[in-house]
């Protein structure tokens, strides 16, 4: 059993304190939610369970300050979050804590950020079904959300009329026209289109 000797506020980090400990060297930095929250005084006795509770609650606050930094770039998957919490080295218990607050609080919606994601992807023209598919998928997104979003976001005469723009534009920047059919429709390929999609619209232009 150990006893908190003193307690001082860090002279540079305003929102740390130093508890000391009695009779050890150790020197605890722990914010200031943690003391609050645990009424933590000097002369208090800490034993090992408490002790681990203590520096658990402690590693939660620093989580989700981290957390409510990286969010405040703008909006990020749930995915995200917790792969940006791991690489800060939380655990992955406290990583999760720190979503399911995030969730509770409306700072993360996967199916919002998915819809979000889509409009703007074909705002901008980017590709066709599979490429939205495989970003999405590579921001933790379910395939159960990007099937919904995608359903409901890019219809089939949707993709169709996105796929022929995207064809006319890449035919007038082919310059040697021998082959060009195979040139747009690799084009499209790469954009994300399916290849019947694909062959629909390079047969439409030419």
């Amino acid at each position: 059993m150990s006893e908190v000797t003193r307690i001082e506020q860090s002279p540079i980090k305003r929102e740390l304190f130093y508890v000391y400990i009695g009779g050890t060297q150790d020197v605890l930095e722990l914010k200031h939610q943690t003391i609050q929250f645990f009424g933590l005084k000097a002369g208090d006795r800490l034993d090992d369970k408490k002790l681990k509770v203590l520096l658990e609650h402690d590693s939660y606050e620093r989580a989700k300050d981290v957390a409510f930094r990286f969010l405040s770039r703008g909006p990020k998957t749930e995915f995200e979050v917790f792969r940006h919490l791991r690489k800060k080295g939380f655990d992955e218990k406290t990583s999760l804590r720190v979503i399911a607050l995030c969730l509770e609080k409306g700072l993360l919606n996967d199916y919002k950020y998915a819809e979000a994601y889509v409009e703007e992807f074909l705002r901008l023209k980017r590709g066709g079904r599979y490429k939205i598919w495989k970003k999405l998928m590579e921001k933790g997104i379910s395939r159960k959300i990007i099937q919904k979003v995608l359903r409901k976001g890019l219809t089939d005469d949707k993709q169709m009329e996105l796929a022929l723009e995207l064809a006319e534009k890449k035919l007038k920047l082919v310059k040697n026209k021998k082959g060009k059919k195979a040139k747009v429709f690799k084009y499209l390929i790469q954009k994300g289109f399916s290849r019947n999609v694909a062959y629909r619209a390079v047969k439409s232009i030419t």
